[in-house]
């Protein structure tokens, strides 16, 4: 959000810098928040640093999303949506009233679709979708100033990863000349053949497949006591979350397996090491909200508190899925020892995170015209880590292997050793700041919004700070610690109603200041000059300024028509960005200036519109939406010296959606509609990175293309 975000794939070793919450409860980890949004009422989004409210402190902004609370009537709803690629969604929801002090609400919700590109050697879809979740909720009204609302929520994901192809940029890296069994081909030439094939719709990737799995389960429990003019609130959670395999195929390509690391725990389960992450959380937040000054004044006063254990997250070491690497003589290969290069710093690392902080805002009335609100937040953060690591004592088969011979290495189980020169790893660090907000509003009287045609009229100004946790990053034969990222945010905004309401316009000017980024640098390790040798880590190594305007608009001239606008425009620079990178001439790694960078993986623009006509009569309500998404070129280039490399950046992209969608005239009890989503077929990257120093490639995400399909519900 405004720039503001994650730049690592180590989801586990830094923390999001936009929080998720669901009914109050935080979601600590970035692909832990892509549980499934089950019966949702509302999704909010709120820009910039929060922290002084609710929760846990975020330096980018929050995303809250409300659920459907249990309600007195018996009823709900069943819903079915088939489509293209073989779409099978189901949903059922029933709400279940015991009495009038206590109600349940239930929800299945499973998601199923084929995969939108095949591997053009194995057969395997990649793309697909297997979601299943499931919601239990429960409201009791325990006496007349004491409400209790519980929550569980079931959800299981097992799908293929997303569809990637393979681009070569660099010639000449040191891993492409490497072969592995059971593949004739180098890694640039597979790469090649993986960007013809995608004129077909194919893939070519890890020949053992690359999925996504996980399963959660979710515990809260909100209590709400009014204590007079008082309102007393508690929110707990637990979640927990294990069979998880969520990592993917860097290379894009079948001769190595980068980044899959599933390889890695078959191979350490295969020796006896328990290697199955597991991963538990738990938090208590306690709100106290009241008024004083003749209610001139509203406040909320909170703890919140935390505990995390991430057990046994595998680290990728496998670089190919035998484990061996090789070079190609003639009809002989020659096998290295994998110790050395197929089966590279395997480990097991664990994580005890632990949280508390003290928050506070308060809001006083001047008068119905102006109101301050100011808020401040201190917390804490420590955090421990513990890492195991491995490598194969396989030795490497002696002299020239003829075809047969090298292939048959492929389904090799490797004797995994302690790593003798670094078996156990450990770090600990803690981490204090203050997160202070303040914001002055301006709410127009009757007598300025007649002189200015306007219904209603809201400007105000706010400032804020906000900071991400800091974490560990390993280095050669040690972990350092990594401190939090600061956030001060400046921002102007105005609201505004006008033609009875008919028109509203929404436009905010911010300014940031981002201190101390988390980003992935390359750093001498050596103790003198005579040491060359480098790492590459996550370190404080940057400062950034990021400006921008967001813009919203709604219109709606009559009843039948609603037309809607947003655009958003970001100006991110780095002020300051200073890192290692190989000379080409020299092969010496020398310091260099990255700050004339742009922000990886932020648009400059997008914006949106969308038109909906709506019809009502004897026959029904009809409805029918046309919605255009545009975004802008991204950088995707984390190694430094790549912002003039061809394929340093994805192409901007646009996408068109339609609905047409009936509602009975019993009180719309059915609905059918008929959707469909790009709808001119538009061939784009979603996402991808570039890796130039070793594989000399980059890794493109194809997005899905046109899908269609209709959904019927029925309600009860």
């Amino acid at each position: 959000i405004r720039g503001v975000g994650s730049r690592s794939a180590k989801t586990v070793a830094i923390d999001p810098a936009v929080g998720v919450y669901v009914d109050g409860l935080f979601i600590p980890r970035s692909d832990a928040q892509l549980l499934q949004v089950v019966d949702a009422e509302s999704i909010q989004v709120l820009r910039g640093p929060q922290g002084t409210l609710f929760g846990k402190n975020t330096a980018g902004g929050a995303i809250l999303v409300t659920t459907t609370k249990p309600d007195t009537e018996f009823g709900g709803d069943v819903s079915l949506d088939v489509g293209n690629y073989d779409r099978r969604n189901l949903r059922a929801v029933l709400n279940i009233p015991f009495s009038d002090a206590i109600q349940s609400r239930f929800t299945i919700d499973s998601r199923e679709r084929d995969g939108y590109m095949d591997d053009a050697e194995t057969g395997i879809e990649y793309g697909d979708e297997d979601k299943l979740a499931i919601l239990g909720q429960f409201s009791w009204q325990i006496t007349d100033n004491l409400a209790a609302d519980l929550l569980a929520l079931y959800s299981e994901q097992d799908e293929r990863t997303v569809p990637e192809t393979c681009e070569l940029v660099n010639e000449g890296t040191v891993l492409q000349g490497f072969v592995a069994p059971g593949d004739v081909r180098t890694g640039p030439e597979a790469c090649a053949d993986s960007l013809q094939l995608e004129r077909r719709d194919k893939v070519i990737l890890d020949r053992r497949g690359v999925n996504w799995e996980m399963e959660s389960t979710m515990l809260g429990l909100t209590l709400e006591w009014d204590i007079g003019d008082l309102l007393f609130k508690s929110i707990t959670g637990w979640l927990s979350q294990d069979d998880i395999n969520n990592w993917r195929d860097q290379d894009a390509g079948p001769v190595f397996s980068i980044n899959n690391t599933e390889l890695l725990v078959e191979q350490l389960e295969l020796n006896g090491i328990d290697a199955d992450e597991e991963r538990e959380f738990f938090s208590q937040e306690l709100q106290l909200n009241g008024s004083a000054f003749d209610d001139n004044l509203d406040y909320t006063v909170g703890l919140f508190a935390s505990t995390e254990e991430i057990d046994r997250s595998p680290t990728p070491a496998l670089v190919s899925d035998s484990g061996f690497l090789g070079f190609q003589s003639g009809d002989a290969f020659v096998a290295l020892p994998p110790g050395r290069a197929g089966f590279r710093q395997a480990s097991l690392t664990s994580y005890e995170n632990t949280s508390w902080a003290a928050f506070a805002q308060a809001s006083y009335y001047f008068n119905p015209q102006w109101t301050l609100t100011a808020g401040g937040r201190y917390g804490v953060e420590d955090k421990e880590i513990e890492q195991f690591n491995y490598t194969s004592a396989t030795p490497a088969p002696a002299g020239p292997l003829s075809r047969e011979e090298w292939d048959a290495l492929q389904g090799t189980v490797h004797d995994v050793v302690p790593n003798a020169d670094i078996p156990f790893l450990e770090e600990q660090d803690d981490w204090r700041d203050f997160t202070p907000s303040a914001t002055l509003s301006y709410t127009a009287d009757d007598d300025v919004l007649s002189s200015a045609a306007l219904d209603t009229l809201l400007v105000y100004g706010t400032w804020s700070e906000g900071f991400k946790a800091g974490g560990f990053s390993r280095l050669d034969e040690t972990f350092q610690s990594f401190d939090p990222e600061n956030v001060t945010n400046y921002e102007l905004g105005i609201k505004i109603d006008a033609l009875d309401r008919k028109l509203r316009l929404n436009i905010a000017l911010f300014y940031m200041d981002y201190e101390d980024m988390q980003v992935t640098i390359t750093r001498a390790l050596g103790l003198d000059e005579d040491d060359v040798r480098v790492g590459v880590g996550i370190a404080n190594a940057g400062e950034a300024t990021m400006q921008g305007v967001e813009f919203e608009l709604s219109y709606l001239p009559n009843e039948h028509w609603l037309f809607t606008f947003s655009a958003d425009y970001l100006d991110a620079e780095y002020d300051e960005f200073t890192d290692l990178a190989r000379n080409l001439d020299t092969q010496q790694f020398e310091e260099v200036d990255r700050s004339s960078e742009d922000f990886a993986y932020v648009p400059e623009t997008t914006f949106s519109a969308s038109a909906e006509y709506r019809l009502g009569g004897e026959w029904g309500d009809w409805a029918a939406r046309l919605a255009y998404f545009y975004k802008d070129e991204i950088f995707i280039a984390l190694s430094p010296g790549l912002e003039d490399l061809d394929g340093a950046y994805l192409d901007d992209y646009e996408l068109w959606n339609a609905r047409l969608s009936w509602l009975s005239p019993d009180d719309g009890r059915v609905e059918l509609a008929l959707y469909c989503d790009n709808l001119t077929d538009e061939d784009y990257y979603g996402t991808g990175n570039i890796e130039f120093e070793n594989q000399g490639t980059r890794s493109l995400v194809n997005s899905i293309g046109r899908t269609y399909g209709l959904q019927a519900s029925y309600r009860f």
